[in-house]
């Protein structure tokens, strides 16, 4: 069985210091999570094929600033693209983690799901390792080998629970193409708080503006099948209602990815441009919800008294 080796200054005699009980780590859920991304599948009409919409705002806050400053769009392959909430910093560490491990691997739709949770984890095994070297000055797998017989078994309980409990403040959106097929998927927090990646069929959504945006995909019934033209409105549509979330920011950036072309291993991309985002505003001017100037009066016919 292979163990690692005992440092120096550790190998008995050796008198243990005192260890207090570890702080847990910094869960921040709120400070950094002031955005809104969503990603949509798409059809292409003429000539048919299938295309994939991104969008996002720019904001970046925490509890006691906020600016529309953040590019949360990274790419991370010939053909993968990712959208970011969350901490800024850890969001930019898992998008290279990503993009350094899309380097040595091959896709296929079967191997995707489990190929893509790999540095997901690996994130939670960094983060943890760093933890316990800044605390007790040994790496995280010593510590695993080692903890009960080197700081006792309290102390190690302690620390395994707050690594446990802890998950980064990160979401993340991973769009893209594989074997030609479009694929979506969405890194976020299950029902027991535990960041997980699954895939998503139509649409999703990530950032704290998604609970206010997403039931306007639902209202316009937005599915994988839906034009690209009616798609890029109802995404524009869903952001500007999230942005009656005090989280979200004004400022949109919308791209639209294509299957590669011929024998290119890079999906193109395209921008909306200023004047595609004027179009949208005004159909949002036009078909999205609005207040109501005045309100009509109640029909005679419309209540009537009954026997209770």
């Amino acid at each position: 069985m292979y163990t690692v080796p005992v440092p120096r200054s550790l190998r008995l005699p050796y008198r243990l210091p005192s260890v207090s009980a570890p702080r847990p780590l910094k869960q921040v859920y709120n400070a950094w999570d002031m955005t809104l991304c969503i990603g949509a599948r798409a059809n292409v009409p003429s000539p048919l094929s299938k295309s994939l919409v991104f969008c996002f705002d720019f904001k970046v806050a925490n509890d006691a600033w906020g600016s529309e400053s953040e590019y949360k769009f990274h790419i991370l392959s010939d053909q993968l693209l990712a959208m970011v909430a969350g901490s800024p910093a850890k969001a930019k560490e898992l998008a290279l983690m990503y993009e350094a491990h899309l380097k040595e691997v091959i896709l296929s739709e079967a191997t995707a799901l489990e190929a893509l949770r790999k540095p997901l984890a690996d994130l939670k095994f960094r983060k943890a390792d760093w933890y316990v070297r800044m605390r007790l000055g040994v790496s995280y797998l010593e510590f695993l080998n080692h903890g009960a017989a080197w700081f006792g078994s309290a102390i190690t309980e302690r620390y395994l629970a707050s690594i446990e409990s802890h998950q980064p403040n990160v979401e993340m959106i991973i769009g893209g193409f594989i074997d030609g097929a479009p694929v979506l998927y969405r890194i976020a927090r299950d029902e027991e708080g535990v960041l997980d990646l699954n895939t998503e069929t139509n649409f999703c959504l990530i950032g704290s503006g998604a609970a206010t945006a997403e039931p306007a995909l639902h209202a316009r019934s937005q599915t994988n099948t839906t034009a690209l033209s009616e798609t890029l409105y109802n995404v524009y549509e869903a952001k500007k209602i999230g942005e009656s979330s005090p989280y979200v920011g004004q400022k949109t950036r919308i791209y639209i990815l294509h299957p590669p072309n011929g024998t290119s291993k890079r999906a193109p991309v395209d921008m909306v441009t200023k004047e595609g985002e004027e179009w949208l505003a005004g159909l949002y001017a036009k078909y999205g919800p609005k207040k109501l100037k005045t309100w009509p009066n109640i029909p005679a016919n419309a209540i009537r008294k009954t026997g209770f």
